[in-house]
């Protein structure tokens, strides 16, 4: 392939396809769905493209690029496969890559093949005609000018050496910000990742002081329930203690009435068996005095009495 960058020493392929220096601005995108971005084209031709670019894109990785064709109004649009990417940062920030065009449409593929076949035939450019007509033999300038234009062009070259110095002053400062950067934004996805983390834990430690906190009030009530009931319960056992006392002091008192009510009985039965040997007495003397004397009528009363 034509875009394939050959190493020393490494004889050229033979191309078999039309390849075209096309400077031209181009917008382009990855296959990652990213937004298009803005880029530049220096070679073209039917199996690919060489492409500045601003950030990397990896060999194999697909890439959409939509470039202006010579002699026409409408752009191109084609997707190619990229076949290597400089890791090298060129100035102004660009890097280089290689692209093989994926196979275009019937059309598509007419439009790039007229454009590049009008491109291969165009006139050289003017700043080349110039120089062709000085080498043969145009009309000789004042040397003023020439010595104008030669310090101009010292100065112009200085100026380059400076600038390019500059640029690759500020590339390395660049590459060296980038790194920084790369390591700045590591750091802070680790310290996300452990912020993360601290607040699962956080939360998890919420969440069981929580329940911590529930099971203490949980244990706070049961002791004040259990407190209320052994107050309670001293206050059933005092009643208990003083009715057992009054329970005691009514015993005692049943105790005594009992002795009481027993001694009466045995008084009762005393006085009873005194007053049947009274009456058997009493009934003894009546029959003997009735033995004694005739015999007379006794009145019902009397014998009860």
């Amino acid at each position: 392939m034509g875009l394939m960058r050959q190493s020393p020493g490494t004889a050229q392929e033979p191309r078999t396809t039309i390849r075209v220096t096309h400077h031209c601005e181009t917008r382009y995108a990855s296959s990652d769905n990213l937004p298009p971005k803005n880029g530049y084209m220096t070679d073209l031709s039917e199996r690919g493209a060489r492409l500045w670019v601003r950030e990397r894109h990896p060999p194999g990785e697909r890439v959409t690029v939509d470039f202006p064709l010579l002699g026409e109004q409408d752009a191109l649009t084609a997707t190619g496969i990229v076949r290597w990417s400089d890791a090298q940062l060129h100035r102004w920030y660009w890097y280089q890559e290689g692209l093989e065009w994926l196979p275009l449409e019937g059309t598509a593929h007419q439009r790039l093949h007229r454009s590049l076949s009008r491109s291969s035939g165009a006139p050289a450019p003017a700043v080349d005609v110039a120089r062709a007509r000085l080498d043969l033999g145009a009309p000789p300038v004042r040397r003023l000018p020439l010595r104008i234009g030669l310090i101009g062009g010292l100065l112009v070259w200085i100026l380059w050496i400076l600038w390019s110095l500059w640029a690759s002053s500020l590339s390395r400062r660049h590459a060296m910000l980038q790194a920084t950067l790369q390591e700045r934004s590591a750091t802070i996805q680790r310290l996300e990742r452990e912020s993360t983390r601290l607040r699962e834990e956080l939360g998890r430690a919420r969440t069981r002081l929580e329940l911590t906190s529930e099971e203490v009030a949980g244990l706070t009530q049961q002791a004040q329930a259990l407190e209320g009931k052994a107050q309670q319960l001293n206050q059933d056992v005092a009643r208990f203690q003083q009715s057992y006392t009054q329970l005691q002091q009514e015993r005692n008192a049943l105790v005594g009435q009992v002795r009481d009510l027993t001694r009466e009985r045995a008084a009762l039965l005393r006085r009873v068996v005194s007053e049947d040997r009274l009456r058997l007495a009493v009934r003894e003397a009546i029959a003997r005095r009735k033995a004694a004397r005739p015999a007379r009528a006794i009145p019902l009363r009397e014998i009860s009495q």
